[in-house]
C-alpha cells in the first residue's frame, strides 16, 4: 500500500478528525441556520429584503466561523498535547516542526472549507450581478479564518489549557478587529493636547501593534457581500497578512514547543 508522506498524512488526519468529532457537521448546520435566519429577516423587511438578508448572514458567518473554528482549534490541540496523542505522534517519523505544520495546513484547509461553504450560500442569496463581488467576499473570509486558526493553534501549544488558550485568541482577534479605532482616537486626541508625551507615546505604542497585529477589520467587508467594488489591492494585500501570520505563529510555536519537554 502506498504510503502518505508524513505531512500530507497529518493534514488529512486533522479533517478526517474534524468530521468525526462532528465538528465539521455542527458547521453545516450553522450555515444552514443562518441562510434560515436569513430568509426570515428578508421577509420580514419592509424594504430591501435582498440587502438585508446578505448583511445579516456576512456578519453572522464571519462572527460564527472565527469563534467555532477558533474553539476548535484549541480543544482538538489541547486534546493532543494533554492526552498524550503528540507523544504519538513523535514516536512515528514526525518532527516537532512537522507536526506543527501539518496541524496549521490541516486546520487553515478547514478555515477555507467552512468558508467555501459559508460563500456558497451567499452565492445563492446574492443580487443580481454581485457574485464576483460575494466571490471575493468569500475569499477575504477564508484568509481571515486562517489567520484566527493560526493564532489558536499558537495559543493552545503554549498554553495548554482550553478556557485561557481560547480566551488568548479571543482578545487577539478582539483587539486586531478594534485597532484601527484605536488608532484613529489616539492620533485625534479630544481635549488633549496632541504633542504631550502620554499622547505621543500612546500614538507610537498603537502604531506598533498596527505592525505586529493583522487589520482584520478590514477583511471580509460587508460591501461586497452586498454586491460593491471589490478593490483587488486590498485583497493582495490581506493574503499578504495571511501568509506572514501562517508563517509568524507556526515560528513562534516551533520556539515554545522546542523548548518544552515532551
Amino acid at each position: 500500500m502506498h504510503q502518505l508522506p508524513p505531512l500530507t498524512a497529518l493534514i488529512r488526519l486533522t479533517l478526517i478528525e474534524a468530521w468525526r468529532g462532528r465538528s465539521a457537521r455542527l458547521l453545516l448546520l450553522f450555515l444552514a441556520a443562518v441562510y434560515a435566519l436569513g430568509a426570515f429577516a428578508a421577509s420580514m423587511a419592509v424594504t430591501e429584503g435582498a440587502e438585508t438578508r446578505l448583511a445579516l448572514a456576512a456578519h453572522l458567518y464571519r462572527l460564527g466561523l472565527v469563534l467555532a473554528l477558533a474553539l476548535i482549534v484549541v480543544s482538538s490541540t489541547v486534546r493532543d498535547m494533554e492526552g498524550g496523542f503528540f507523544q504519538v505522534l513523535l514516536a512515528f517519523p514526525l518532527s516537532r516542526a512537522q507536526f506543527v505544520v501539518g496541524r496549521q495546513a490541516g486546520y487553515m484547509l478547514l478555515a477555507v472549507l467552512a468558508a467555501a461553504g459559508a460563500t456558497g450560500v451567499m452565492l445563492t442569496m446574492a443580487v443580481p450581478g454581485g457574485r464576483a463581488a460575494v466571490l471575493a467576499w468569500g475569499v477575504s473570509l477564508a484568509l481571515e479564518l486562517s489567520i484566527v486558526v493560526a493564532a489558536a493553534l499558537f495559543f493552545a501549544l503554549g498554553l495548554r489549557r482550553v478556557l485561557p488558550a481560547y480566551a488568548g485568541c479571543c482578545a487577539f482577534y478582539l483587539w486586531a478587529r478594534l485597532l484601527d479605532v484605536a488608532r484613529f482616537m489616539a492620533a485625534h486626541p479630544v481635549g488633549q493636547d496632541a504633542a504631550s508625551w502620554d499622547v505621543v507615546a500612546g500614538r507610537a505604542t498603537f502604531d506598533l501593534l498596527g505592525w505586529l497585529l493583522p487589520p482584520l477589520a478590514g477583511f471580509a467587508p460587508s460591501p461586497w457581500a452586498l454586491g460593491g467594488t471589490v478593490q483587488g489591492t486590498l485583497l493582495a494585500l490581506q493574503c499578504g497578512w495571511a501568509l506572514w501570520y501562517a508563517a509568524l505563529c507556526a515560528g513562534a510555536s516551533l520556539v515554545d514547543l522546542y523548548r518544552r519537554e515532551v
